[in-house]
């Protein structure tokens, strides 16, 4: 028995000496192979040692070693796998784990459901003012002003939500809006909320994806409806595809924000509606003017100019955010030329922009959770 101990225990530290060199060693000579790193941040780079700047040296290269030592990315994938999918508890702040295998972004999309993130006075009074700038500058162009309001999966699917997370003030910030502006006819403030509620009702797809935060073709579809039928009023003869002019098919999709988030994409999956016209689009992309991106690195989606040369409707410019992926094979369709601006969640008015292409109508498209993003770029100040 005793021998058996003595066994034992020289086994377990030989191990564990040949884990900690192995570790070392591996670092050296690159033996295994970790799976990819997915976290939506840049890792630590390992620190240069500096005879004069010894201090920070130890703790900058744990910081490195943290993000690099051998397997790091594969234990952090069954860590997410067992608490994400076999006990249900998000092992990230950024994930709420809700019903039937949806996922919803917490932080800043959450905190606009819960009515947290709100505007006070001040705030409401600077958001007017610069509503009524935009609306002002560009109505002297001959330019109709629409300022669009998308709804987060929050909105849409609140049923999935766990059970403790509910709204904390019944009032959101979308809703202190369209409150705001509910008087004013010149205003043009569309508010597809309920129009993307009631798509939900009426068909059988699924509007959002579950393990991403956005929502998919089929919703973007249906906000392409709801934002066409209402400027109708002032373009009656603009050109609207329907439902029925497309084939709905749907591919495996495994590569959500949300799962990315947790460290699971290739592993929560689920399907991706895909919308294909029945008919011959005469949609091309047309040339970029190479606008100024200031330090949006992601200059490919910056600028998208598309041209439908079958199209008598209007030119207009769409600044965006990321929900325009569910807009932009749409929208399209009904304009002769759409030049969409993804100014890095901006949402300015991108005078520049306006006076060289000369457009019809401007839209700003932007979720209901990045609202206030409006105050930090005000016009009307700027241009005092």
């Amino acid at each position: 028995m005793k021998k058996h101990r003595l066994f034992l225990n020289f086994f377990l530290s030989v191990l564990f000496i040949i884990i900690i060199f192995f570790v070392i060693i591996d670092k050296v000579f690159i033996i295994t192979n970790d799976i990819k790193n997915s976290e939506n941040r840049t890792l630590a780079t390992i620190p240069i040692l500096d005879i004069n700047k010894l201090d920070a040296f130890p703790s900058n290269y744990e910081n490195y070693f943290n993000d690099h030592f051998t397997f790091r990315n594969l234990i952090i994938r069954y860590y997410s796998y067992f608490n994400a999918v076999i006990i249900k508890k998000s092992p990230t702040h950024k994930v709420i784990i809700g019903k039937n295998d949806w996922y919803f972004y917490n932080e800043i999309h959450g905190n606009a459901y819960r009515g947290i993130l709100r505007f006070n006075k001040q705030e409401l009074s600077e958001f007017r003012k610069e509503i009524y700038y935009r609306n002002n500058f560009l109505s002297k162009r001959g330019i109709k002003y629409y300022f669009v309001i998308v709804p987060t999966k929050y909105s849409v699917y609140s049923e999935y939500l766990p059970y403790y997370f509910k709204p904390l003030n019944p009032q959101t910030m979308a809703d202190q809006i369209t409150n705001l502006f509910k008087n004013d006819t010149n205003i043009n403030i569309i508010d597809i909320r309920q129009a993307i509620r009631n798509a939900k009702i009426k068909t059988n797809l699924r509007l959002y994806y579950k393990t991403d935060s956005h929502w998919n073709f089929a919703g973007g579809f249906f906000g392409y409806q709801a934002i066409i039928n209402y400027i109708k009023r002032d373009f009656p003869k603009i050109y609207q595809t329907k439902f029925e002019d497309y084939n709905i098919d749907s591919v495996e999709f495994a590569k959500g924000d949300l799962a990315k988030f947790l460290s699971l994409e290739n592993i929560l999956s689920e399907n991706k509606i895909i919308f294909t016209p029945k008919f011959k689009s005469n949609v091309t992309n047309g040339e970029k003017h190479n606008y100024d991106c200031g330090n949006f690195k992601d200059t490919a989606n910056f600028e998208k100019v598309k041209i439908n040369k079958s199209s008598h409707g209007p030119k207009a410019i769409f600044v965006v955010d990321s929900y325009n992926h569910g807009l932009e094979n749409f929208m399209p369709e009904s304009f002769h030329k759409c030049v969409f601006i993804w100014d890095n969640w901006e949402y300015k008015l991108n005078e520049n922009i306006v006076e060289s292409e000369k457009p019809d109508a401007m839209f700003t498209i932007i979720a209901e959770c990045q609202l206030k993003e409006i105050l930090k770029n005000l016009s009307y100040k700027n241009a005092k």
